[in-house]
């Protein structure tokens, strides 16, 4: 009877592993004939991905991640006051750095807050479970995104940028108070001060540092431009839209729109423009990052420690912003009304990709000439 049972286990165990690799040999032959028959949408999905990538993602993250880093590796972020830190503390079962972590994650832009918890992870002042669960909450578009990205293209008034990033922000607050009984368990002691250095060595370390961390976000965009496309053409995006339509009442389109714009955020431009009553679904859809984002985390994190308690808390921090974002509408609208029933038409010229493409060539020669410099005995 007990070597039935065994036989009968490990035969479940073949046969999920059967399945599972019969699944993913089906969804890599289904994506090769997408790419092969269907040439001309996938080119034009990847060009407007690039396109995106040069005039919108590099602008506005490659620098803060540049500053991000060198605030973690010179010690600037170990140097918050005492009082403060008790303060973070006693409210938020938070240590010194990672509130400054978390303050800086609001601002800085989706990947950094991940990468400067990684870098306290690595050095060993933060355990595996605690780095999760930051991870989860250490987490924002930041304003250049919002305003140059969302607001700036959808909206004809900087009110809308406001609304989403204080609903985020706020968001993000709430769930540190609800999660600091448990942060409280483990706060790690507060180490002497650390002693403040910038060096040129360490610039050019973090320039190509983010560099990298930057290819891995613009393929991520490519890719799931891509997977954008294989669902429009497939049909599936359209039953979400009329998923949407039916439980919120919006058009079938502009659902399968907001359907893009949660597998990737840098769809946002593709919604219609001033629609007041899609500020929520932005503002849950800008709180929760997009699956684009998570794939990106994914790959910056490389198994280090466990995505799945930030995809939970993101889930619910889209959520919690967007009825954050119902609550401060009014107060923000009550001297908008102009704004958002008229639309305001301007000619302006789209923005050039040649800084970003030079800003690129220049970081892989930095990166190249510091490989052939550390070759040199």
């Amino acid at each position: 009877m007990f070597n039935n049972m065994i036989e009968w286990v490990m035969f479940m165990n073949k046969s999920a592993k059967a399945m599972k690799n019969g699944f993913i040999s089906a969804i890599l032959v289904t994506a090769a004939y997408f790419c092969m028959a269907h040439t001309k949408v996938i080119a034009d999905a990847v060009s407007e991905a690039v396109q995106r990538c040069l005039l919108t993602v590099i602008p506005s993250l490659y620098a803060m991640m540049i500053v991000s880093a060198l605030l973690v590796r010179s010690g600037i972020t170990g140097c918050m006051p005492n009082f403060l830190s008790r303060l973070t503390r006693l409210f938020f079962g938070l240590d010194g750095t990672s509130a400054a972590i978390f303050s800086m994650s609001i601002f800085a832009g989706y990947p950094v807050g991940t990468s400067m918890l990684l870098s306290e992870y690595e050095s060993g002042r933060l355990n595996a479970r605690r780095t999760e669960l930051l991870c989860g909450l250490c987490f924002g578009a930041g304003p250049a995104f919002i305003f140059g990205c969302i607001s700036g293209k959808l909206y004809s008034s900087p009110t809308a940028g406001m609304i989403i990033l204080i609903s985020t922000a706020v968001a993000n607050i709430i769930g540190l108070l609800l999660m600091s009984p448990w942060l409280r368990r483990d706060i790690p002691e507060d180490t002497a001060k650390k002693k403040v250095t910038l060096t040129a060595d360490m610039l050019t370390d973090c320039m190509i540092s983010s560099g990298r961390s930057m290819a891995v976000i613009c393929f991520s965009v490519v890719a799931f431009a891509v997977i954008s496309a294989f669902f429009q053409m497939a049909g599936i995006s359209g039953s979400v839209g009329k998923i949407l339509s039916w439980i919120s009442g919006m058009d079938s389109g502009t659902g399968s729109r907001i359907f893009a714009v949660f597998l990737d955020i840098t769809n946002v431009s593709g919604l219609p423009v001033n629609d007041y009553s899609l500020l929520p679904y932005i503002c849950g859809a800008t709180s929760f990052g997009g699956v684009c984002v998570l794939f990106q985390l994914s790959a910056l994190v490389r198994g280090r420690i466990s995505i799945l308690p930030l995809v939970a808390v993101r889930v619910v921090m889209a959520a919690v912003s967007g009825m954050v974002c119902r609550v401060v509408m009014p107060i923000f609208m009550r001297y908008e009304l102009i704004s958002a029933s008229a639309v305001r038409g301007r000619i302006c010229r789209e923005g050039s990709a040649v800084p970003s493409v030079m800003l690129v060539i220049m970081t892989l020669m930095v990166i190249a000439g510091c490989e052939k410099a550390k070759k040199v005995p």
